[in-house]
């Protein structure tokens, strides 16, 4: 190295933009939507309604976390191969709520709230199951799509519940689950971290690595699916004039990336 040179400069610099040079999106001055956010936007509108979950993407016939010949993250077909295995996540950061309370945020603020729960389980006409929840409607969760991250800790996947709302059942609840949950809401979406607590009858098998059955979960919610159908509803079929629905399913994805890309 030449005298007066340090580490650092021999190296070509970055190029930078003209002065006064705002840069367009493209060609044509427009940014075309990712195919990923499309696919997942396409799948969504087609069963209406979307939450997020966050996991392990595990192989049914080897136990294991998936490992597919793929470099980035990519959505699955539906397949009864794999199924999404539900960990205790450590997210850094989660003081969201406290520091956008400063009176120099100027950003849209977190809210924060602490619920505990109560779920009971009731069996309904035919291979029915009802749902009694404090506070909150039956729900079944009937379609997923898997999205697996080969370069992440965890993966993830988007369910959509049925809510048919039904009368409190008579019957004895078949098992219970406590659930204690923090919920972060920000603009259009929620983000839940909860802790289930399910009941044990003399018969149920206790893991001897989790003796009290606990079960950690993290979702990325829309607050208002109505809303959302709202702005799906103005949305053709290529997806022209669908940029206020496309836009909500873009930084639900980016919500869903922030926390996957942060878990410990």
């Amino acid at each position: 190295m030449g005298k007066g040179h340090s580490a650092g400069q021999g190296s070509r610099p970055l190029p930078q933009p003209l002065p006064g040079l705002i840069l367009e999106p493209s060609i044509i001055n427009a940014e075309p939507l990712d195919e990923f956010i499309r696919e997942i936007a396409d799948w969504i509108l087609r069963i209406a309604g979307g939450r997020a979950k966050i996991g392990i993407l595990t192989d049914s016939r080897t136990g294991k976390r998936l490992n597919l010949p793929v470099l980035c993250e990519t959505s699955l077909l539906k397949s009864s191969d794999y199924f999404l295995q539900t960990i205790l996540i450590y997210v850094s950061n989660l003081m969201w709520p406290f520091k956008t309370a400063s009176s120099s945020h100027q950003h849209s603020r977190v809210h924060y709230a602490h619920t505990k729960l109560i779920d009971s389980f009731h069996s309904g006409p035919g291979s029915q199951k009802i749902r009694v929840t404090t506070d909150e409607k039956t729900g079944v969760v009937k379609e997923y799509l898997n999205v697996y991250s080969p370069k992440r800790k965890v993966d993830w996947r988007i369910s959509v519940n049925a809510e048919t709302p039904a009368p409190k059942p008579t019957t004895n609840a078949t098992h219970t689950r406590r659930k204690d949950r923090i919920t972060y809401t920000h603009q259009a979406f929620q983000i839940d971290l909860t802790q289930v607590m399910p009941s044990h009858s003399s018969t149920s098998k206790v893991d001897p690595s989790n003796p009290q059955g606990y079960l950690h979960e993290l979702e990325v919610e829309f607050r208002d699916p109505r809303e959302l159908m709202r702005l799906a509803a103005m949305r053709g079929g290529d997806g022209e004039s669908g940029y206020g629905y496309d836009e909500l399913v873009r930084v639900f994805v980016n919500n869903v990336h922030i926390l996957v890309r942060n878990a410990l």
